[in-house]
C-alpha cells in the first residue's frame, strides 16, 4: 500500500564514482509517514558501497569498475513501502597517482635524526612508495608503506634520486628529487689573542664550519666583550680599542640561515699598556762618585728592553737594556735624555721618557795654607 510515499530523487542513473574515490548520494523520499526505511540488495551494490538503512545514504569507496543495477526499497512508520531500480556507474579512476612532495628537499644535517614523509594524491590509495633511480644519503632509508625517508645521515654530499609511488591497482607515477647533507655548524676558533689597553686589537675573525652560509654571530647569555671592543654580527670580527685592563669571558653565538647555531666559550686577557714606573728628574749625581739608578717599567709583557733614543747621558754612565743606569760620572752636568722601553709582546709595545739628571761638581778644599803670624808671636811671648 502506498499512501503518497514516493522516491523523488530526480534520476534512476545515480551519479558516476569512480574506484578508489570515497562516493556519497542519498536516495530522496517524499510522503509518507517518517520515519523512513530503507534497503537495497547488498549482492547488487557496486562492491565497497552500502546503503545506510535509516537516511538513505549510498557511500563508501568503490573498489571495482563496472554498470550496476540493484532496487532500492522504501518503508515508512506504517509500512508502506516503494521500490524503484536504480543504475550507476563505477569508471576507473583516469589518472595515476602523483607525489605532492617539493623537490629539493629540507637540508639534512650529518650525524642529526632526519625524516620526511612523501605525499601523493590521485589513483586509488593506499600507496607505496620505493626508490626507483639514484643514491639515498647513507644512514636514510625509505619505509615503503609510509613513505617516510629517515634515518641519521652518515655522509655530506648532494644527493639526487627518484621516488615511484604505486596505488593499488598497480598504477605507478615517479618524481626526482634533491637531498643536500651538510655538516653540522661549528665554530672552529679555539683561542683569541691578547690586547693591551689603549692599542688597536688586531681584527679576529671567529671561524666558522658547516651549516649553511650567511652566518649571523652574536653573544651569548649576558656576558660581556672588554670594553672597548665589539663584535661584527655579520662576519664575526671581533676589533675595537680594549679600554680596561683583566680577563674577559664570554660566549660566541653562531646561525647559520637554516637557524642551527653553535657556541663557544673564549676569554680575552687585556693588559694594561707600557709604562714608565720611574719618574723625571733622576736621583742627581757626583762627580768620581760612583752612580746607580734603576729605571723600571710596568704594563705591557715583560722582560723590557731600554735604550736611549734622543740627547745624552752624562759622560761616564751606560744604560743597560734591562734599565741599570750605572757608573762614574766625569764631568759635570745637567743632562736631558730620551728612554725608549719596548716589551716583549706581539707586536712589541713601546713607550718612550724624557729624563734630566745633575751630576755635579766634587766637593773640594779650595784653602791651600793657614796663616803663621799668631803662632810666631806666641813664639816669641814665651821666649
Amino acid at each position: 500500500m502506498n499512501t503518497g510515499l514516493s522516491i523523488v530523487t530526480p534520476a534512476t542513473t545515480l551519479p558516476t564514482a569512480g574506484v578508489g574515490v570515497t562516493y556519497s548520494t542519498t536516495i530522496q523520499v517524499a510522503g509518507g509517514v517518517p520515519p523512513y526505511s530503507f534497503s537495497a540488495n547488498e549482492n547488487q551494490l557496486p562492491p565497497g558501497l552500502v546503503l545506510n538503512a535509516n537516511t538513505g545514504v549510498l557511500s563508501g569507496t568503490p573498489s571495482v569498475a563496472g554498470n550496476y543495477t540493484f532496487l532500492v526499497t522504501v518503508f515508512d512508520s506504517r509500512e508502506s513501502s516503494i521500490e524503484r531500480t536504480f543504475f550507476m556507474t563505477v569508471s576507473e579512476s583516469v589518472s595515476a597517482p602523483t607525489i605532492l612532495t617539493a623537490s629539493p628537499l629540507a637540508d639534512a644535517t650529518l650525524g642529526v635524526s632526519y625524516s620526511q614523509t612523501f605525499a601523493a594524491s590521485g589513483g586509488n590509495p593506499p600507496y607505496q612508495f620505493f626508490l626507483a633511480s639514484g643514491q639515498l644519503p647513507p644512514g636514510l632509508t625509505l619505509n615503503s608503506q609510509s613513505g617516510t625517508l629517515s634515518g641519521v645521515p652518515a655522509q655530506t654530499g648532494t644527493f639526487n634520486f627518484v621516488i615511484d609511488v604505486m596505488d593499488s591497482r598497480q598504477r605507478t607515477s615517479n618524481k626526482a628529487f634533491v637531498l643536500r647533507v651538510v655538516e653540522g655548524i661549528a665554530i672552529v676558533t679555539t683561542q683569541l689573542p691578547s690586547g693591551t689597553v689603549g692599542v688597536s686589537y688586531a681584527d679576529t675573525l671567529i671561524a666558522v664550519t658547516g651549516g649553511v652560509a650567511p652566518y649571523s654571530f652574536s653573544l651569548g647569555g649576558a656576558t660581556l666583550l672588554p670594553p672597548g671592543l665589539t663584535l661584527n654580527p655579520t662576519n664575526g670580527e671581533i676589533g675595537g680599542t680594549p679600554s680596561q685592563a683583566g680577563v674577559f669571558a664570554f660566549q660566541v653565538v653562531v646561525r647559520d640561515s637554516l637557524q642551527r647555531q653553535a657556541t663557544r666559550n673564549f676569554s680575552i686577557s687585556i693588559g694594561a699598556g707600557l709604562r714608565f714606573r720611574t719618574s723625571s728628574p733622576l736621583p742627581s749625581g757626583q762627580v768620581a762618585e760612583s752612580y746607580l739608578q734603576f729605571v723600571e717599567m710596568e704594563g705591557g709583557t715583560a722582560p723590557y728592553q731600554l735604550q736611549v733614543v734622543a740627547g745624552s747621558l752624562p759622560p761616564g754612565l751606560a744604560l743597560s737594556e734591562s734599565g741599570r743606569l750605572a757608573g762614574t760620572p766625569a764631568t759635570a752636568v745637567d743632562a736631558t735624555f730620551t728612554i725608549r722601553a719596548t716589551d716583549s709582546s706581539t707586536p712589541a709595545l713601546n713607550a718612550e721618557r724624557q729624563f734630566t739628571l745633575r751630576i755635579s761638581a766634587a766637593l773640594v778644599i779650595s784653602t791651600e795654607t793657614l796663616a803663621q803670624q799668631g803662632y810666631a808671636c806666641q813664639r816669641r811671648r814665651t821666649a
